[in-house]
């Protein structure tokens, strides 16, 4: 027996009457129905229809942490055949507090099994789950108060629109040193509550008195001046009759130890050594003849582990570390953790400041003894800085500052040592910040550009290069050499982003140049660091970079270190992919390393650059003219070109060219010059 059709309009009137919200649209997304129930909640959310959604809201996941953009509505997922069952948050202009809504959304098939629209039920869940979130709330808070007790509680009342303690449990006073009776003198609650809290504690019992629970981290101060946090929840406290608030009723737990210390290596943290060295400051006035001296440790090149071996290993040498300072110190002295690869100590059983330079030495040589991780024998090395506190007024803000003064005093000067603090090292670190601030600011307004240094062959002195050096341009139009900023670059990790513009601006140059009548084979050589290649970003920076200025692999030349080389396991395997490329490798300022000429063959390189210190006694010193003749004619078996840097001079042009080398570069062949200059001297 066939059933007779559906009449359209008694659909659509059955529809108004339900009380939740029915959309049904077709497959090219047209909407059919959208009752009276969907209508008022989208006009609720400012929007006149479900793809308004798209334009104008958040989707907040129904777990009440995770948001997302609703790039794609329920009906949408829906007529791609998702059957999709949502509890979503939505926030538009007439639910600034969020709209809950339970929406599902199924495909509708025609007999044939195709899908042929979408139809989607919402439902306004907003009081459920207030209700619920609000019982949540207050069983945590029942739960805190529970748990506070066991620390201390206390019960405050209203006497004359005054908060006066009436009791507190016996735990206070051990914590603080405060008596209860000492409290409710005038002055007494102000005096146990950290100055910085004042503000705090005022609203935290006004939100309290004016009806509702309420919970807050506040710092208490000990009769002995030191600072304790504690987590405090209090309510109103009320009568029997649930009459007017008479007072407040709370309890609070001492969390410092979780405000204090360093989750990493367990030891203090920033926060709890600038309040030991508070305390260990006004100890200065009971024991002039005390010593204070604070400590500032810092691993070297620590960011080179991270970057290297990872991030678990780098969190390795900080826990052992941790370790040997702690065993190297009595247990009467404070070691923290303040921030990466820096520690602090504060130590006042130093007597002279010798003894604080000898500490210094043990704990150089302490950290720096060799560590295994995962296989990889690593042998830290840390630069200790040191001040003295010179009164109890000294402020610890500048005490820290200057024992941070001189830990980067000992790490420019190369590490592994101690430094005192002396003002002139503060002049020197202010003028750093400066360089510091500059060079940020250079690089945010694209002030870092290449100059080029021709390479010349010796045979016939025609150009077959240039080196691309980095310089930064002052506002005035002046440069400033690259031994100047390279090393704050290096430090502050922005080499990578100077040494990527240098790349790109020389690729692009040479591409051109190569275009040139009789300059098809010229090439450029970029410098990279040992930081760039611990990196490990080398090898995608390179290759983008070629491919965006359609450069050939052969025209550049990448320049490295010997240690960039031995300071990375993984350098010589990403280098040979390189070379696959056609990428030429250079080994820079050779000779000032540590490996035999013998190494040289199993080494990734095609060039070897020598050192300019090679050439200052060459055609003076027959003995430095064989030395060389014999590293080039070594460098020939090899296979290897070989350039001379830093041609000052006639007689030195003359006697490399004599003794067999190949390439050389100086001001003698030509200064840097920009990018113009020298394509003017290519005569493009």
């Amino acid at each position: 027996m066939s059933r007779a059709p559906l009449d359209p309009e008694l659909v659509d009137a059955a529809l108004e009457r339900v009380g939740e919200g029915v959309i049904l649209i077709n497959a090219q997304g047209e909407v059919l129905t959208l009752n009276r129930a969907a209508r008022a909640l989208f006009a609720t959310l400012g929007v006149h229809g479900p793809d308004g959604l798209r334009e104008h809201h958040q989707v907040l996941e129904a777990d009440g942490r995770t948001v997302r953009p609703s790039t794609k509505s329920p009906l949408r997922r829906a007529i791609g055949g998702e059957s999709v069952d949502d509890e979503l948050v939505l926030y538009g202009p007439g639910a600034e507090d969020g709209l809950w809504l339970s929406v599902t959304a199924r495909p509708v098939l025609n007999p044939a099994g195709e899908i042929v629209g979408a139809i989607e039920t919402i439902r306004d869940v907003s009081g459920q789950r207030r209700r619920a979130r609000a019982l949540a709330q207050s069983e945590a808070r029942y739960r805190d108060l529970t748990e506070l007790v066991a620390e201390f509680s206390y019960e405050m009342r209203l006497d004359q629109g005054r908060l006066r303690p009436v009791w507190v449990t016996d735990r206070f006073p051990k914590l603080t040193g405060w008596r209860a009776e000492e409290l409710d003198q005038e002055g007494g609650l102000r005096r146990l509550m950290h100055p910085v809290d004042h503000e705090v504690v005022k609203a935290h019992l006004r939100t309290i008195l004016a009806g509702d629970t309420h919970e807050a981290e506040l710092r208490l101060v000990t009769r002995d001046g030191e600072t304790r946090w504690v987590r405090a929840v209090g309510r109103p406290l009320r009568d029997e009759d649930g009459g007017p608030i008479l007072g407040v009723l709370g309890a609070a737990r001492d969390v410092t130890h979780h405000k204090l210390s360093d989750r990493l290596t367990g030891l203090p943290n920033h926060r709890a050594l600038r309040d030991r060295l508070q305390v260990a400051l006004r100890q200065l006035d009971r024991w002039p003849e005390t010593q204070l001296t604070l400590m500032h440790v810092e691993l070297d090149r620590f960011m080179t582990i991270n970057q290297s071996l990872g991030y678990a290993a780098g969190d390795t040498v900080l826990r052992e570390s941790a370790c040997r300072l702690v065993g190297l110190l009595p247990s009467s002295e404070t070691v923290a953790h303040l921030r990466s690869d820096e520690f602090g100590i504060v130590h006042l059983g130093l007597k002279r400041p010798s003894e604080a330079l000898k500490l210094a030495e043990e704990i150089i040589e302490r950290l720096g003894e060799p560590l295994l991780i995962d296989g990889e024998t690593l042998t830290p090395s840390v630069s200790v800085g040191v001040t003295f506190a010179r009164s109890s007024t000294d402020r610890p803000a500048e005490l820290f500052r200057e024992a941070q003064t001189a830990a980067r005093r000992a790490r420019e000067l190369g590490g592994r040592r101690g430094e005192v603090y002396d003002p002139e090292l503060q002049r020197v670190a202010t003028t750093r910040l400066r360089r510091e601030a500059k060079l940020r600011e250079a690089i945010r307004e694209g002030r870092i550009d290449a100059v080029m240094q021709p390479i010349l062959r010796l045979s016939d002195e025609k150009i077959i290069g240039f080196e691309a050096l980095a310089r930064l341009a002052e506002p005035d139009g002046g440069l400033v050499p690259p031994d100047t900023f390279v090393p704050i670059a290096e430090e502050l990790g922005l080499i990578s982003t100077i040494s990527e513009r240098v790349l790109r601006r020389a690729l692009i140059a040479v591409q051109r140049w190569r275009a040139l009548p009789g300059h098809g084979h010229l090439t450029v050589s970029v410098n990279i660091s040992a930081q760039e290649v611990n990196s490990q970003d080398v090898l995608p920076r390179v290759l983008r970079a070629l491919t965006e200025a359609e450069a050939p692999g052969e025209a550049l030349r990448l320049e490295l270190t010997e240690t960039a080389l031995v300071q990375s396991p993984d350098a010589p395997a990403m280098l040979r992919r390189l070379r696959e490329r056609g990428v030429r490798i250079c080994l820079d300022d050779f000779g000032t390393g540590h490996s035999s000429l013998s190494t040289l063959a199993h080494l990734p390189i095609d060039q070897l650059k020598l050192d300019r210190a090679f050439l200052a006694r060459l055609g003076l010193d027959p003995a430095a003219d064989r030395f060389l003749e014999a590293v080039f004619a070594f460098a020939d078996a090899l296979g290897l070109e070989t350039i001379a840097e830093g041609v000052e001079h006639e007689r030195q042009r003359i006697t490399l060219r004599r003794l067999g080398c190949r390439y050389a570069q100086g001001f003698l062949l030509g200064r840097p010059m920009s990018v113009e200059a020298a394509e003017g001297l290519l005569g493009g």
